[in-house]
């Protein structure tokens, strides 16, 4: 077995990777946590670390996982929730401490089956172009000559942007897989992907994946051989402050009027495309000339199966027309849905028997396709059962994923509430979406995870509130036994040197109309002091974009770039940020957290309110009323921790190193003016902090950044 204080040397100023890593300097809080992530895997413990920015979790963390499997030869899969860090994971840390160990170990991105080219469906497309647009029918022929090109055959190879519409229909899934009987197996990219992966030492993942894995696992009771991911021993799930909300998400079931558009329209499209159009072409090419039985199928496929759809689809459109009616007078974009609403009148007399309608004519719909399947196969001709084989398969393979969405249905709109569900309807433009989501996902999390993999590691630079482990060990289900390791490393910035946390004390609060009025004059003031360089970092885009309108021409005339969320992908925006010198950006939660600009592009991050979640959306709602049931407070227990974590993570997006400077500016007077103010400063590190009017702190942020212009950046 590895050897934990061996481990820790490497880091040390005579060690292998001390002396071979360009740049490195030795970080105590690295070497620390590196020994509690191989202590934990020497021992088989749970570890939870909260490592703030500067240590370099992810060198503490892959060493020990790294030397683990070159010595014992098992695998250890590294699951975050972020593409950014999987490829800094693979592309650089990893290469960079394999070269510097002298170790040839394979490490593979495992990715869903979802983001490969199934070559059978690329091939079939070409087929059934009438449903796809000009932009699309373009991109499908630059597929097929690019094809040859790819390595591995995934969607983030392809050199142009497709539409989602054109990605499903080219795009591997389970339900259309033959799997050695497909005439592709040998060339198909998925399975290729999957055999490096059973050959790698170490697998890379996200979240999502990793649950998927965990729930087939459970429910088959696999516990040695490949699943959704080959098997492994050890886990470190990085970014696990998000773990909870992931695990809610992936395990909650959901059906939306879009959804089911979408997978009815594989089978037959309005625009004249589908896999029973396929499967009818084929037939008139093998039997030109027709016969009787051929006829039969085909008039089965044309009239019956066509008006069979057609009917589904107008019920499926009714239904989700009522469903959006009964929450017309509703403001928010999601509505918690109570044993009440299914006593009402009108969801008794209008809603169900629409639903009802749905679920016959649904279920009539996919027997009459697998009959039709079945009835080609028996009529015992080679040619058109060799023919169809491969349509048919998919035929078979899309309908049978059709009844569980419809259960679905079924269970949201007639069975009543559910202690340990939350139910709730979103509307989004056209689309009504029905979730069924687990009140709490700690009982799953214990089952599928923690009780069986007796070596699993999370860290992030948020997982402590209050210096302690105990909410964020309740909300997973992490059981209090004695073989779990905590830890909180501190970042090894000088805080009180490099940053400046300033509050006003006299704003009106958030919800109070005169609040954004009163903040956006702050924050140009701000914004002036530090000479742009600035996030301004939102819990709404509503706030946003209400900010924005107030602070756009002003801001414009002074020669600032404004960088807006919406107005281009995340990467793009940062990009032309970091190039910018003079750049502001507008942000909601997707810049609170994952972000990294170095250097003095970012002088100051404005934070418009702490970030409590809206406590009427429904999963809150109901997690709050549950807590209080138990006799707990819903905000003290609950909102508040989570409120503090996502602060730190927002407080953490301006300094980055050593060198860094820049002043954090909350316009939340509650942060001062409420007891409960002071749980977020102790989660911070130590800051210099400025307390005053909004008239007076923009002279306080002018002598700031003054005198770090005097001093120059940190040494």
């Amino acid at each position: 077995m590895i050897d934990v204080e061996e481990m820790t040397s490497l880091l040390e100023p005579n060690g292998v990777l001390f002396r071979t890593l360009k740049g490195y300097e030795k970080r105590p809080m690295q070497v620390e946590m590196l020994r509690s992530v191989a202590t934990a895997f020497h021992h088989n413990q749970i570890a939870l670390i909260e490592a703030g920015t500067g240590i370099g979790k992810s060198i503490a963390y892959l060493i020990p996982a790294i030397l683990w499997a070159a010595e014992t030869g098992e695998k250890t899969i590294i699951s975050s929730a972020t593409i950014a860090l999987q490829q800094q994971l693979i592309e650089k840390d990893l290469p960079t401490l394999l070269t510097a160990l002298d170790l040839d170990l394979k490490v593979v991105l495992v990715k869903g089956m979802h983001n490969y080219l199934c070559l059978k469906k690329l091939k079939d497309t070409h087929l059934e172009t009438e449903d796809l647009s000009y932009e699309d029918r373009e991109n499908l022929f630059k597929i097929e000559k690019f094809t040859s090109q790819m390595i591995e055959g995934s969607r983030h190879e392809l050199p142009f942007k497709l539409t989602q519409r054109l990605w499903e229909k080219i795009m591997a899934e389970s339900d259309s897989c033959n799997h050695v009987k497909c005439p592709h197996y040998k060339e198909c990219f998925f399975f290729a992907s999957k055999k490096k992966a059973e050959e790698a030492h170490l697998l890379i993942a996200n979240h999502h994946l990793l649950f998927a894995d965990l729930s087939i696992r459970s429910l088959t009771q696999n516990h040695e051989e490949t699943c959704v991911i080959p098997f492994y021993r050890k886990i470190i799930l990085d970014e696990a402050h998000h773990i909870e909300d992931i695990a809610t998400e992936y395990f909650a079931k959901k059906v939306s009027r879009l959804g089911l558009a979408q997978i009815l329209g594989r089978l037959i499209s309005d625009r004249g495309g589908g896999k029973l159009l396929m499967l009818k072409k084929k037939i008139e090419q093998l039997y030109p000339k027709g016969g009787e039985q051929i006829e039969a199928i085909l008039s089965q496929i044309t009239l019956d199966l066509s008006a069979q759809k057609r009917g589904l689809m107008i019920h499926i459109e009714k239904l989700f027309t009522a469903i959006a009616d009964f929450f017309s007078d509703q403001t928010e974009e999601e509505v918690r849905i109570r044993s009440k609403h299914l006593e009402q009148p009108f969801w008794i007399q209008h809603i169900q028997p629409l639903a009802q309608k749905v679920l016959d004519n649904s279920q009539k719909f996919v027997v009459s396709i697998q009959a039709l399947c079945e009835k080609i196969e028996l009529l015992n001709d080679f040619t058109l059962a060799k023919g169809t084989e491969g349509i048919r398969n998919d035929l078979n393979g899309i309908s049978s994923s059709i009844p569980p969405l419809f259960n679905i249905l079924h269970e949201f709109l007639f069975t009543p509430e559910e202690i340990s569900k939350v139910k709730w309807i979103e509307t989004k433009g056209m689309n009504v979406s029905l979730t069924i989501a687990d009140l709490e996902v700690a009982p799953i999390l214990k089952e599928h995870l923690f009780d069986l993999y007796p070596t699993v590691t999370l860290c992030s630079a948020t997982l402590a509130t209050d210096h302690s482990f105990t909410f964020i060990k309740k909300r997973l289900g992490i059981s209090e036994r004695e073989h779990i390791i905590e830890r909180i490393y501190p970042s090894p910035f000088d805080f009180e040197k490099q940053a400046l946390l300033a509050v006003p004390t006299d704003l009106p609060l958030p919800n109070h109309p005169d609040f954004l009025r009163k903040a956006t004059e702050l924050i140009r003031q701000a914004i002036e002091a530090s000479d742009g360089g600035a996030f301004i970092l939102f819990t709404s885009y509503l706030m946003l974009k209400t900010a924005l309108n107030l602070l756009y021409f002003s801001l414009e005339a002074k020669g600032y770039s404004l960088f807006i969320q919406g107005e281009g992908s995340r990467h793009a925006l940062l990009e032309s940020f970091r190039k910018s010198k003079k750049g502001i950006l507008f942000g909601t939660d997707t810049f609170w957290e994952g972000v990294d600009v170095v250097g003095d592009a970012l002088r100051c991050v404005i934070l418009a309110k702490l970030p409590f979640r809206v406590p009427t959306e429904p999963l809150m709602q109901a997690r709050a009323e549950a807590i209080a049931e138990k006799g707990g407070n819903p905000f003290f227990d609950y909102a508040l921790p989570q409120a503090v974590m996502k602060f730190k993570q927002g407080f953490g997006r301006l300094i980055r190193n050593q060198r860094d400077r820049g002043c954090v500016l909350c316009l939340d007077t509650r942060l001062v003016n409420k007891e409960y103010g002071q749980l977020f400063f102790k989660s911070l590190p130590n800051v210099a902090t400025v307390f005053d009017s909004a008239s007076k702190l923009p002279m306080r942020l002018q002598a700031f950044y003054a005198h770090s212009s005097a001093r120059g950046p940190c040494s």
